[in-house]
């Protein structure tokens, strides 16, 4: 499956001819599109002349040589893997580079390079069998998930989106633009506390990348600092859709995410039936990356979903005297984790403008974030306030078992790893990572109908002694 993202300098070129997307305002009316421009017709006489290529190599070569042509499509032959991004419960991300010759396309060059998501089908294999429901479809269903969804997103420069997909005897592999410059919670980690500016910046990206989703009919699940990359220009990419479920339709909800980060209705396990309510998933998720990015700690931190049950029952968000914030920032954050959903933004999406995106009035429009351009952010003509100043050795290995030569990509063994292993960040030198607990979604219990999924799946462990 060749995606449409391997076009995209094509695409910009060809809207750009036709005065679209450019990001400027057209010093004409602006209710007057620009039309291309109609090629006069060809005379008889040229017509005549004009030579057409019958034979099928000549034809093969008139393809090959306009760049105007399809891309070939990538075959995993092509790829060969030269670095460790991370690794997951259910798989490993890794650096792939395009090994075959250049040819004339603009966007096929030699050692492009590109994120390899491989998972493995042994995995696949033990979620389905230790499903304790009856409807093998919903396991199935489970398995394709992310490249389901992500193939069917439209291009948006907030999501690292796909490229390609393959499949072989051992395994599933998943092409996808790479972010060079790590994760946001590297960000956090190496610059002690990021400035309001950058906060504000950072933040717009995530509002923008979860709007383009609710619009599309998609719910990430899985919004925190670790899942979010950095790329070349400074901006942020929302990534790792595995978790990722529909907003619309009676479909089952399951109850997946990481602990911190999962609102108060799937930690109480209230019935997910409202848009509303998946809407909310992602928009508690969203706040408390914007609190860690202002603190560097979490709102709320604790291990046992319990715990965390009764302190959104009983106890309403509240700052400790130790933190020094705006008083905009504290409003927002305290709006956005209001436990009463009905008084939460975020919870209260609204469809404005012509095409009916969704968009989030009520976080746009707060004092806090009023200084942000967001048609400039969203067109990416607004200038990161980190934009990195040289870019990783993508080919170099980075891992505790480093590939002694790239290796070839089919039938790649990938050995699962431990559950609870967490990303390793391209820019971290020591490769354990400080928060490995982070990661609750039932990796191995990813299956199961939220009816039947009890609070200790939360934990990422699910009772065998039926399987």
């Amino acid at each position: 499956m060749a995606s449409l993202l391997r076009h995209r300098p094509m695409i910009a070129q060809n809207n750009a001819s036709y005065g679209r997307d450019s990001g400027f305002s057209s010093p004409t009316s602006s209710s007057t599109k620009a039309r291309p421009e109609i090629p006069p017709r060809l005379s008889e006489k040229e017509t005549a002349t004009l030579h057409v290529p019958t034979n099928p190599a000549e034809v093969a070569r008139s393809v090959a040589t306009s760049s105007t042509s399809r891309p070939r499509s990538l075959a995993l032959s092509d790829l060969e893997v030269t670095r460790t991004i991370g690794v997951g419960g259910w798989g490993a991300v890794y650096v792939a580079r395009v090994k075959r010759p250049s040819s004339s396309h603009p966007v096929e060059q030699r050692n492009a390079t590109f994120a390899l998501k491989i998972v493995g089908k042994n995995v696949l294999r033990d979620l389905e069998r230790n499903d304790r429901s009856s409807d093998r479809a919903h396991a199935a269903a489970r398995k394709t998930i992310e490249k389901r969804i992500l193939s069917s997103l439209p291009w948006n420069p907030f999501i690292a989106g796909l490229v390609d997909a393959h499949i072989d005897n051992r395994n599933i592999y998943l092409t996808m633009e790479v972010a060079q410059c790590g994760t946001l919670l590297a960000q956090i980690n190496l610059y002690p506390g990021l400035c309001d500016k950058e906060i504000r910046f950072y933040f717009a990206n995530i509002v923008l990348a979860l709007e383009f989703l609710h619009t599309q009919g998609v719910v990430h699940s899985d919004v925190k600092p670790e899942n979010l990359v950095l790329g070349a220009d400074g901006y942020l990419m929302l990534t790792d859709f595995g978790l990722a479920q529909p907003l619309h339709g009676s479909s089952q909800w399951t109850r997946m995410g990481t602990l911190e980060f999962m609102s108060p209705e799937i930690i109480c396990s209230e019935p997910m039936d409202t848009e509303e309510k998946r809407l909310a998933a992602d928009w508690w998720s969203a706040a408390i990356v914007l609190f860690e990015m202002k603190n560097r700690k979490l709102p709320f931190e604790c291990d046992d979903p319990y715990e965390l049950m009764e302190r959104y029952a009983t106890e309403p968000f509240t700052w400790q005297p130790d933190v020094n914030v705006c008083e905009d920032f504290e409003d927002l954050i305290s709006r956005m984790l209001h436990v009463e959903i009905e008084h939460r933004y975020g919870a209260r999406d609204i469809r404005a403008g012509a095409d009916g995106a969704f968009l989030n009035q009520d976080v746009r429009t707060h004092p806090y974030m009023n200084p942000v351009n967001w048609d400039r952010i969203a067109k990416k003509l607004a200038v990161a306030p980190r934009v990195p100043n040289s870019l990783p050795d993508m080919s170099k290995q980075r891992h505790r078992r480093p590939f002694l030569d790239p290796a070839k990509v089919p039938s790649l063994r990938v050995k699962r790893p431990a559950p609870r292993f967490e990303h390793i960040d391209l820019t971290i030198e020591e490769e354990a990572c400080p928060r490995k607990k982070r990661r609750m979604a039932g990796e191995l219990s990813v299956c199961l109908r939220p009816s039947e999924r009890s609070v200790t799946a939360l934990h990422g462990s699910v009772d065998r002694t039926d399987a």
